[in-house]
């Protein structure tokens, strides 16, 4: 984890968390990082990540080829999705 501030900040956090835990108030969200998550986000968690978190620009991590993705690239092609720098 790290960030703060105006440039938002980095979460790893299993996405059906998000809003349980209450991760849309995190307006100033810039990045977050999917990989080693045992998961993969669906469409439906994809459109509620973008309505959300008004300036995210990078999303890392997720599977070429997944449905997820797919729209993202689609629907928000300004979007950086991104393997994981670290892999």
């Amino acid at each position: 984890m790290g960030g703060g501030g105006e440039r938002g900040c980095r979460i790893a956090v299993p996405l059906p968390l998000f809003s349980d835990i209450g991760l849309g108030a995190l307006k100033n969200l810039r990045e977050s990082n999917l990989y080693g998550l045992n998961t993969e986000i669906d469409v439906e968690e994809a459109e509620w990540m973008m309505r959300a978190w008004p300036f995210l620009d990078t999303i890392c991590g997720l599977l070429e080829f997944s449905p997820a993705r797919i729209w993202l690239e689609k629907n928000h092609p300004q979007l950086a999705l991104n393997r994981c720098p670290f892999v």
